[in-house]
């Protein structure tokens, strides 16, 4: 290749970078102020009207679902630069430093979006204003979260876990299943919204199946299958869920919940709840750590192993109570069971527990739905009582749900849109309980948001990255022995 034919590539390739960048952007008319009104707010996706963003979220970019040639869109509060984007395609990409600016500008105050739109024939539509409100509370600056293929194998596709910066759009593999010969990773977890103490789970038919522990920055591998977890809240003590081996075409997934106790290395089930003619899901701890709120069930079929049950029993539906344990840490002791919401009078099982760090809060999940319970409240009066929140509709009977550090946001999966693809979504409850109108995570690019074929679930916020790196989980995974546990296999009494 001589030298004009490669710097002539060369140029080639930069127009080429430079019309894809540009496409969309280039010059359109500007729309007269006398563009008649079309009475009603746009159609968007996704649909950020009417919702609360925390202050420093990323920035809310949408596609306007509106036929035209010519778009323009602005954006502005009572204080602060507004920003005008003007395209001819219907996607609109804030631009970030301009967008954290005006957040910042309006914290605690609404900020409008004016959308006008040409038409092939020339003509305009000024479309009514939608309004978004920016709370004052922040969001936690990280999301982490597992993303797969639905319906395929684990042993087949791509899983990774992943770290998302809320406040932009990077986006970082914390640890990704094909570099440890394609296995399964899940139900990651931490304490308090910190990454002093994580686990993460991986299913191996190589390197065995465990748990790996980051404990201020160090790894440890434990051979205990970690399923969803709850640590307490000072990082001793971590219980979790363990699948047992169930019949195909069961509907009742049996599972246990054992509880690890680091200081020791001894892993035991839980008196009272590790029997064998009850069935235990998730869990979860109270704040303080002195309660344990789990979904626990008894057997239809009693203490009869499950291999002998006939299949048609298996195939039952099998509600769960929401049961509440009380733990003395320094004793080691644990309450016996007692129902607090009872699947009977809700008429729905009791799952996926989860408190608010001001301990002011328990979510649960019913059917489609997650409800609220007021704990404050049930303290004062003895009665646990669900309240349903219709914003909260998840769609997907395996959504997952978290807070943030500060109590004023929750992030849950769900597939309320599609169906079929489970998304990340964030609201905002404010201090009397009221749960407001979801936010889809924003983003980089508008334009194919939600096309792509992943899920998206077991969404976590933390404050603070996590301290290792994808390299260093896989090695763990790949090379490291597992530390001896006492009690290991965990065993029922």
């Amino acid at each position: 290749m001589n030298y004009r034919t490669k710097h002539t590539g060369l140029r080639l390739t930069v127009i080429v970078a430079l019309l894809a960048v540009f496409a969309g952007c280039k010059s359109v008319a500007t729309p007269p102020a006398s563009a008649p009104l079309a009475g009603t707010e746009p159609r968007i996706f996704p649909d950020y009207a009417a919702t609360v963003i925390p202050p420093n979220i990323a920035p809310i970019r949408f596609r306007i679902e509106e036929p035209g040639v010519a778009f323009q869109t602005r954006i502005h509060g009572d204080q602060g630069t507004e920003i005008t984007i003007s395209r001819s395609d219907p996607a609109v990409p804030i631009p970030e430093a301009e967008w954290h600016r005006l957040l910042e500008s309006n914290q605690g105050g609404v900020l409008k979006f004016e959308v006008t739109i040409q038409d092939r024939l020339g003509g305009w539509r000024r479309f009514k204003e939608f309004e978004v409100r920016v709370a004052r509370e922040r969001v936690d600056d990280y999301l982490v979260y597992r993303r797969k293929i639905p319906g395929q194998d684990w042993r087949q596709t791509s899983i990774q876990i992943r770290q998302r910066t809320l406040g932009g759009f990077d986006d970082k593999i914390v640890l990704d299943n094909q570099r440890i010969g394609t296995s399964c990773i899940n139900c990651h977890s931490f304490v308090g919204n910190k990454t002093r103490y994580m686990s993460l789970g991986f299913r191996h038919f190589i390197f065995d199946t465990g748990t790996i522990l980051v404990i201020d920055g160090k790894i440890e591998k434990i051979p205990l299958k970690f399923g969803y977890t709850t640590w307490h809240p000072g990082g001793d003590v971590i219980v979790f869920q363990q699948p047992r081996l169930t019949p195909r075409g069961s509907r009742a997934e049996e599972s246990d919940l054992f509880y690890y106790r680091r200081s020791t290395r001894t892993v035991r089930p839980i008196p009272g709840l590790a029997r064998e003619d009850w069935l235990q899901d998730g869990a979860t701890f109270s704040t303080d750590g002195r309660e344990l709120f789990a979904s626990a069930a008894p057997k239809p079929w009693g203490a009869t192993p499950t291999k002998d049950v006939p299949s048609e029993v298996l195939r039952q539906i099998v509600p769960f109570d929401l049961v509440r344990v009380r733990f003395d840490i320094d004793k080691d002791e644990w309450s016996e069971p007692e129902v607090i919401i009872s699947s009977r009078e809700t008429g729905n099982s009791i799952l996926f527990p989860r408190t608010s760090p001001d301990g002011r809060w328990l979510t649960i999940r019913m059917m489609d739905y997650i409800y609220l319970v007021d704990l404050q409240k049930a303290r004062e009066t003895g009665r646990f009582e669900p309240r349903q929140c219709p914003e909260l509709q998840t769609g997907e009977s395996r959504g997952w749900n978290s807070w943030s550090s500060n109590g004023r946001w929750l992030v849950f999966s769900s597939s309320r849109e599609t169906g079929i693809y489970i998304r990340t979504y964030l609201t905002y409850v404010d201090p009397e309980g009221q749960v407001h109108k979801p936010v889809l995570i924003p983003a980089r690019d508008p334009s194919v948001q939600g096309e792509d074929p992943f899920m998206y679930n077991v969404p976590e916020l933390i404050d603070e990255p996590i301290p290792v790196s994808a390299d260093e989980l896989a090695h763990a995974i790949r090379s490291m022995k597992f530390e001896e546990v006492n009690g290991y296999p965990p065993a029922k009494k």
